[in-house]
């Protein structure tokens, strides 16, 4: 041995294993460690039996124990009586509960247990023992000793199934099960993301299918016939409005005159129908009533109380309504409202707007679907590979206390 021996690292024994091969390796090592704790287990085991049979002999002897004094007052008889009765009963209730179980996950309860009933025991039976150690002081000495001894025993169990390494084997053959699952369920991600890729693929291309019909359509001469029908519509809509906007103007210069000559005249059904909506009375007044009601109310204008600014310009108003010029709306009116008419069934009636519409709705959905299943494959391709192998190659390694690689 060399002068500097004791300076060189002591080489770590070290062992590979395959991931696949890792469960049954686990496997064998458990069978070794509960080969070794059954024997151990089962030598105490025939100790409590031998040491059962030895506090069941000691029982007997002093269920019939006799005093070896006779002059003992009766009431003291009595009560050593009562005493080794209850006395024997515990005992051999407490023997009865020693009794190791034959599975190894059923022995941590199996101590809590036993520990509590040698606790209770002490307790109940104190003053039993204080007193038949009085009359049968070998006797008792002699069971309490085997009572020690059973202590002893049921705590070198104890200390074997502390020190065993089989709890910390199951821990990890549940390890490594849930492990095969997660890489099972990874591998089978990785197929369902090739899956869903393939048909985002074939997703897209039926949007772009539905997109080209759409801009076919659009670009098209029936679409361009449509366009131009709404732009003749918007026209129309814009003519009929500013002739309403005209003739509204119109009315709104006499409105304060109108108000108040409403109160006083007997056509007052037909002023009050065009302070409401002068254009809506307008349309409905077939026989132009309101020219001569504007010729009476111009007749009353000094009854109405009319400022002097306010009643020139009322009368002003007034002298704009003449036959020709309301003649003149209704027609124009008529005729842009034909026109509308015309033009919004040339509208409705074109198919080309169903198909459009239709097409765009089922784009809409396609669209929604391939959001969908691309969000999945995000969520799936986001899952990333953990160091769960290099964790489970330190846990065994400590468990075992050498150097164990796992390698996939």
């Amino acid at each position: 041995m060399g002068i500097f021996d004791f300076l060189k690292k002591k080489k770590v024994e070290s062992e590979q294993l395959k991931f696949n091969e890792v469960a049954s390796w686990l496997e064998k090592e458990f069978s070794k460690e509960m080969e070794i704790f059954n024997q151990n287990i089962s030598s105490l085991k025939e100790k409590i039996i031998e040491e059962k049979n030895k506090t069941e002999q000691h029982l007997q002897k002093l269920a019939v124990e006799v005093l070896k004094n006779e002059k003992i007052p009766e009431r003291a008889k009595q009560m050593m009586e009562g005493n080794r009765t209850t006395y024997l009963q515990k005992v051999r209730g407490l023997l009865s509960q020693i009794n190791p179980p034959e599975n190894y996950p059923e022995y941590e309860q199996f101590f809590v247990t036993i520990e509590k009933d040698f606790d209770d025991f002490g307790k109940a039976t104190l003053r039993n023992y204080q007193i038949l150690r009085e009359f049968f002081s070998n006797d008792i000495s002699a069971i309490a000793r085997n009572l020690k001894k059973f202590n002893e025993l049921l705590k070198e169990m104890k200390q074997i199934v502390i020190k065993t390494n089989i709890n910390g084997i199951i821990l990890l053959q549940n390890s490594v099960r849930e492990l095969i699952v997660q890489r099972q369920r990874k591998e089978e991600n990785k197929i369902k993301v090739l899956e869903l890729k393939e048909t985002v693929s074939k997703n897209e291309i039926g949007v772009q299918k539905i997109q080209k019909k759409i801009v076919g359509l659009k670009n098209g001469e029936i679409y361009s016939k449509h366009l131009n029908s709404i732009k003749e519509k918007e026209k129309l809509e814009l003519q009929r409005r500013n002739l309403t906007n005209s003739v509204f103007q119109s009315f709104s210069v006499i409105s304060a005159g109108l108000k108040k000559y409403e109160r006083v005249t007997l056509d007052g059904s037909v002023v009050k129908a065009y302070n409401s909506n002068p254009i809506s009375a307008l349309l409905e007044d077939k026989e132009l009533q309101i020219i001569t009601v504007l010729a009476k109310m111009k007749g009353a204008l000094n009854k109405l109380d009319l400022k002097e600014k306010k009643h020139v310009k009322v009368e002003q108003g007034i002298n704009v309504f003449t036959k020709e010029y309301l003649q003149d709306f209704l027609v124009k009116y008529g005729r842009f409202s034909n026109q509308l008419n015309e033009v919004e069934n040339v509208i409705n009636s074109a198919s080309i707007v169903t198909e459009l519409v239709s097409l765009e709705d089922d784009l809409r959905k396609e669209q929604m679907i391939l959001q969908n299943i691309q969000e999945k494959v995000s969520l799936l391709e986001a899952i990333k590979e953990d160091d769960s192998i290099e964790e489970l190659s330190s846990r065994i390694s400590k468990q075992f206390g050498k150097e164990i690689v796992i390698v996939v």
